[in-house]
This record gives C-alpha cells, sequence and structure tokens, in this order.
C-alpha cells in the first residue's frame, strides 16, 4: 500500500508540472486585449509611423525589410498586421494593437523617441535604402517626437 500511495505521489507530482503547458508559435509576441497591456506607441511627430503587432522570436532588437513576415495584412483591427499610425494618435485606441511589437523608421529618415517619457533615443536610418523596425522593448511603450526624413 504504501508503494501504490508513493508512485501516486509521484505521478501526480509530475503531472502537475505538466498542467499548462501548451506548444507556443515561435513566431509572434503574446498579445493581450487590456488597455495599458503590453506595448503602446504614441505619435507626437508629424509624419506617419508604421507600427506591428506582431514580431519574430528569431529577430533580435531590430529588422531590416518593408514589412515582418508575420503581419500578412494591413489593418488597424486585425491580429498579425501593421498600419500606419497618425499624428496625433496612440495605439491604445486600437485593441489589437494593445501590445504594440515594433515600430518602423523608413528608409532615409532619424526618428527620435523615448521609451515612456525617459531618455530620447535616436534611430538614425539615413543612406539605407531599406526600412528599419525597432523592437518594443518596454512594456510602457513608447513616445514619438519626430520623423525627419
Amino acid at each position: 500500500m504504501k508503494k501504490l500511495l508513493a508512485r501516486t505521489a509521484a505521478a501526480v507530482v509530475l503531472l502537475s508540472g505538466l498542467v499548462g503547458l501548451t506548444p507556443s508559435s515561435p513566431a509572434m509576441a503574446s498579445t493581450c486585449s487590456t488597455k495599458g497591456c503590453g506595448g503602446e506607441v504614441t505619435n507626437h511627430s508629424s509624419r506617419l509611423v508604421y507600427v506591428v503587432n506582431c514580431w519574430l522570436s528569431s529577430n533580435p532588437g531590430t529588422w531590416r525589410g518593408n514589412i515582418p513576415s508575420c503581419a500578412t495584412q494591413w489593418s488597424a483591427y486585425a491580429s498579425n498586421a501593421y498600419f500606419a499610425l497618425g499624428h496625433p494618435d496612440t495605439t491604445n485606441n486600437y485593441p489589437k494593437y494593445y501590445d504594440t511589437d515594433a515600430f518602423r523608421v523608413d528608409a532615409g529618415c532619424v526618428l527620435t523617441e523615448s521609451d515612456n517619457g525617459g531618455a530620447n533615443q535616436v534611430y538614425n536610418n539615413k543612406g539605407n535604402s531599406t526600412p528599419l523596425w525597432v523592437k518594443i522593448s518596454n512594456p510602457s511603450g513608447v513616445l514619438i517626437y519626430s520623423v525627419v526624413c
């Protein structure tokens, strides 16, 4: 009887460690459905800024290209998508972008932003013919102050 109880207890411990494990897609970052739950982009510049609500986990913090392959459509209202955020606007106005994953610095442009009002960061993409996508690493989001092309 003691052996049976010991085996049962061991099986319960083993199985409890497996509960909740589900395969996850390496292609996308997580999403959320509540305002403020993820990366947010606020555009205070005078230009449109492209944003995307997915990210390939194999990409580092930046990626060069027109559109990340995870973004299968142009839409402000769909998952796995990208669109142009106007001024003044914020991705928190679009439920599918409550967790925005990246913003784009167009070829030939310089973008200045800050992580939630902190120190300014400048992304200089002048002299490049390919856009630069920058992953949002601060869950509070970024404020884009200027885009000069």
